[in-house]
C-alpha cells in the first residue's frame, strides 16, 4: 500500500493527492501529541521531496500550508509550527539545488497562512506570540539550524506584513526572531535583517510605525 508521502506526491492521479491531503487534514486536531506531529511533518517533507512536477509540488506546498487552519488553540499552532521548523532545519543539509526551491516555496506559503490564521484571531498577542515563538525556537534559537531557513524568513516576512496589513504591535512580534538575530545570529542573518527588513520598512508608509519600533531595536542591538 502506498505511504502517505507517496499518495501526497502522486503525479499521475490528482484524486489520490486530494484524498491523501483530506486524510491528513482530518487527522489534525488541537490535542494531537508532539510525536504524531513530528511523524506527519517527516512524511510531508518526503512528499515534497518526491513531488518532482512543478504543478504537483506547488499544489502540495499550498495545501500543506493551509493545515495550520485545522487548529484552534494557540499552543497547538505553536507545536505544529515548531515541528515544521525543526523538520526543515534537521533535513536542510540533504537538499540539493534542484530541490531547494520547493522547500522555500513551502516555507513561504506556511508563513503566509500562519499570518492569515493570526488575522482570524484578530492579531491577539497570544496567537501571534505562539507563531513567533515557534519560529524563534525552531530556526533562530536552535544552535544547529542552518542559515537558509532564517534568511528565507527574513526575505518573505516584510512582503507578508504588507500584504496582510498587520498592525504595528503584531508586526513587531513577528519580527522578534529576526531582531534577536541581530545580537545572537550569524553575520549573514544580521545583514539580511538590515537589508530586507530594517531599511525597507521606512519606505512603506503603512509600515512606518513598525519601522520606528524596529529602528529602536536595531539601535539597542548596536549598543549591546
Amino acid at each position: 500500500m502506498p505511504t502517505l508521502q507517496q499518495r501526497l506526491a502522486d503525479s499521475a492521479d490528482p484524486r489520490t493527492r486530494r484524498q491523501a491531503m483530506q486524510a491528513l487534514s482530518d487527522f489534525l486536531r488541537d490535542d494531537l501529541d508532539d510525536l504524531a506531529m513530528k511523524k506527519l511533518w517527516r512524511s510531508i517533507f518526503f512528499a515534497m521531496w518526491l513531488a518532482d512536477l512543478p504543478k504537483v509540488h506547488d499544489e502540495l506546498a499550498r495545501s500543506v500550508a493551509k493545515t495550520v487552519h485545522r487548529f484552534g488553540e494557540d499552543d497547538a499552532v505553536r507545536r505544529w509550527t515548531l515541528c515544521f521548523c525543526s523538520t526543515l532545519a534537521a533535513e536542510w543539509a540533504r537538499l540539493d539545488k534542484y530541490r531547494l526551491d520547493k522547500y522555500y516555496l513551502l516555507a513561504r506559503h506556511f508563513v503566509r497562512e500562519s499570518l492569515a490564521w493570526c488575522r482570524a484571531k484578530d492579531w491577539a498577542p497570544a496567537s501571534v506570540d505562539a507563531f513567533a515563538a515557534a519560529i524563534d525556537a525552531g530556526w533562530f534559537s536552535a544552535p544547529k539550524c542552518p542559515d537558509g531557513p532564517r534568511l528565507h524568513y527574513g526575505d518573505v516576512l516584510l512582503e507578508a506584513l504588507v500584504e496582510f496589513e498587520v498592525p504595528p504591535s503584531a508586526a513587531h512580534r513577528f519580527c522578534r526572531p529576526l531582531l534577536n538575530a541581530l545580537v545572537h545570529g550569524s553575520a549573514p542573518v544580521a545583514t539580511r535583517v538590515l537589508d530586507r527588513l530594517a531599511a525597507p520598512l521606512a519606505d512603506v508608509e503603512a509600515m512606518r510605525p513598525l519601522a520606528r519600533l524596529v529602528q529602536a531595536d536595531v539601535h539597542g542591538a548596536a549598543a549591546a
